[in-house]
């Protein structure tokens, strides 16, 4: 019998698979690991020459052009960000019952730029924080 866990865990996993159908048709990547990912940036919906920075909204200023990163450079600005978000987690609030309103912005803001999908696609439009959002959308 699964857990409560268990189902969640599934019921998450088929609400991304199903919000992420128009970049993939199957889950098969979600086990390919390919570091080339890293460095994939999202691309200005605008123009796809130009892409978006790997920085908080709030540091966000305009799309650039597209220059190649090294892995430890890209792993780096990845680092940075991640590090950033976890560093204005910690303060929130515990309040369970305000706690969406606490963290709704907080993923914005760092989520934003950051592509949902690099894998086996070519010039990523869709912002991890969008795919979220439609995957939460479609849980519900």
């Amino acid at each position: 019998m699964k857990t409560l866990y268990q189902k969640i865990k599934s019921l998450i996993k088929r609400a991304d698979i199903i919000a992420a159908a128009h970049d993939r048709h199957d889950s098969e990547y979600d086990d390919n690991v390919d570091e080339n990912y890293i460095t994939e940036r999202l691309h200005s919906i605008f123009d796809e020459d130009k892409i978006i920075p790997l920085v908080a909204i709030t540091e966000f200023k305009y799309p650039v052009t597209q220059d190649e990163k090294s892995i430890k450079i890209a792993t780096s600005e990845y680092r940075r960000l991640f590090n950033h978000f976890i560093n204005n987690l910690k303060n929130i609030p515990q309040d369970l019952n305000l706690l969406h309103h606490y963290l709704y912005p907080r993923l914005y803001n760092y989520t934003s730029t950051t592509p949902s999908n690099t894998y086996q696609t070519k010039n990523p439009t869709i912002s991890l924080f969008e795919h979220l959002k439609l995957t939460s959308a479609i849980c519900n």
